[in-house]
Parts: structure tokens; sequence; C-alpha cells
């Protein structure tokens, strides 16, 4: 049950992360096409990157971390690892 947990977050946090990296690149296409400079607003495009890449590895971490504790549930082993 862990494991399908650490799968949903993972899901959750990357259709997140996607969505920020999508709504941005929209963002800076429509200020590119109105002739708008995006020097002013650089700081907020990086930071909503690294936001988004963040949310990208807070997933994975719950990915792995629940993967790893619904061993002891019984849940089938990955193909990667043997359990000690």
């Amino acid at each position: 049950m862990l494991a399908r947990l650490g799968n949903v977050l993972y899901w959750a946090f990357s259709g997140l992360a996607f969505l920020i990296v999508g709504l941005v690149a929209y963002a800076v296409v429509a200020d590119v096409r109105r002739g708008l400079a995006m020097e002013n607003d650089a700081w907020a495009v990086a930071l909503a990157v690294i936001l988004a890449v963040v949310l990208w590895l807070l997933g994975r971490a719950c990915r792995y971390v629940l993967a790893y504790l619904g061993f002891d549930e019984g849940l089938p082993l990955p193909p990667h690892g043997i359990k000690d």
C-alpha cells in the first residue's frame, strides 16, 4: 500500500512540476510574441524552474522511500533490488 501511495505522490508532484514549467514556457513565449523583453523577469523564471525541480525531486524521494518501507507489507520486490 505504501508503494502505491509513493507512486501516486510521485505522479502528483511530477504533474505539478511539469505544469509549472509549461506555464512558465507559455508566459515566456507569449511575452516574446508581444515584443516584451524578459530581462526583468529572468529571476522569476529561474525561481519557477527551481521550484519545479524541487517538487519533482520530492516526488521521486516519496516514491523510493515509500516503496522501500512497503517491502515489510509483503509487496513484490522490484526487479533491481533484493530484500535483506
